[in-house]
């Protein structure tokens, strides 16, 4: 092979590696496989919530997104509720979080009301989470309990959406 020759195919090689690692990136991205950005100005997914509520043949879907950061070492949440099937009642959605650097714990709930709208939240914003954890990497979740037996806290049947974040 004429050395001109072995140097471009090198050359393209390289190029070929840069391309499929810029799109490695992308996707990873995409996916969610990259650690969320600090979380001043960032929004970060919570992956979705699904539950049975309380009343017939009912569930719903709980889509949540954590906001960017307004105060250090606080954040707020903004959820929407997708409700599946008839005779849906009231029922208790919690936010709860962990602070994974300092061991910080804490959380609130929010009453749910049968159209699925969330009490003390402005447009779906959850505000006011606990005290807030304070600087560092946060783990969130969303449980559910009922409403007819707030605050004693009894859970019913879900699987609790999920974020992971960091606060300044």
């Amino acid at each position: 092979m004429h050395p001109t020759t072995r140097q471009h195919a090198h050359h393209n090689s390289r190029g070929l590696t840069r391309l499929l690692a810029v799109i490695a990136g992308v996707v990873a991205v995409t996916l969610g496989l990259v650690a969320p950005a600090s979380a001043d100005d960032t929004s970060t997914r919570f992956s979705p919530t699904f539950t049975v509520v309380p009343g017939g043949l009912c569930g719903a879907v709980i889509d949540a997104t954590k906001l960017p950061q307004e105060r250090p070492g606080q954040f707020s949440i903004e959820a929407s509720i997708t409700r599946i099937g008839l005779g849906c009642g009231p029922f208790q959605l919690y936010v709860r979080w962990r602070n994974l650097d300092t061991g910080l714990t804490g959380g609130q709930s929010n009453p749910v009301d049968a159209n699925g709208h969330i009490g003390g939240a402005q447009d779906g914003v959850i505000t006011g989470l606990g005290y807030g954890p304070g600087a560092g990497r946060v783990e969130a979740w969303i449980d559910t309990g009922s409403a007819d037996y707030y605050p004693n806290e009894p859970m019913i049947p879900h699987i609790s959406g999920r974020a992971t974040f960091t606060l300044n």
